[in-house]
């Protein structure tokens, strides 16, 4: 069951405390509140970044890398209801397989 859902490893359970859920709040909510900012502004913001995001490995039901959710993932389908094309950057040094 663990292995089902990424909980090995690097995710491993030893990880999963009661400020984990907090956090995962607070870093999807900051995401969204970006695309958030990005589909209301009337144009007056053509950026936003959530320095404290870039968990784009974690899939819809199998965390990865440390990623126990994709708020990537969360901000572009936001995006896609408001945006035909839109571009994700990945600038770290491995590809977001999640997203």
């Amino acid at each position: 069951m663990l292995e089902k859902h990424g909980l090995i490893d690097e995710n491993a359970i030893v990880y999963m405390h009661q400020k984990l859920w907090k956090y995962c709040q607070h870093v999807a909510g900051e995401s969204l509140q970006a695309a958030n900012i990005l589909t209301t502004s009337n144009d007056e913001h053509c950026v936003a970044i959530n320095w404290g995001g870039r968990r784009q490995h974690a899939g819809p039901s199998l965390a990865s890398g440390f990623c126990f959710m994709n708020d990537i993932a969360l901000s572009m389908h936001n995006l896609s209801q408001h945006y035909d094309k839109m571009s994700h950057v990945d600038i770290d040094m491995h590809y977001g397989d999640g997203t």
